[in-house]
């Protein structure tokens, strides 16, 4: 398991994300900051959206799912219809409540 990490890049798209988040990412090197993403699109989308991106990018690109921590390296995506507030505010909570 991926330690946690206290730098989080969080990006939102819609029209014209998809093409917008691909530059962003095929950029960034393999030791960028963790980002979480939201992209307007259904969940089967998302989930086919981030495959083509792990395949392109030095960072490690998923559909967020339950467990996954936010850390270097890794981009999570919101899968279609769901939002990261809620998700970021556990990964949050959880990281605080353990020991320093």
């Amino acid at each position: 398991m991926a330690a946690t990490t206290d730098r989080v890049v969080a990006v939102g798209g819609s029209a014209g994300g998809v093409q917008a988040i691909e530059a962003l990412l095929t950029a960034l090197p393999r030791t960028a900051p963790g980002m979480v993403i939201v992209q307007h699109m259904p969940e089967r989308f998302t989930a086919a959206l981030a495959a083509r991106l792990n395949s392109l990018c030095a960072m490690k690109v998923k559909q967020a799912a339950d467990g996954d921590c936010v850390a270097d390296g890794r981009v999570l995506i919101a899968p279609g219809g769901r939002h990261m507030a809620d998700w970021l505010q556990q990964q949050v909570l959880a990281k605080s409540a353990r020991p320093p």
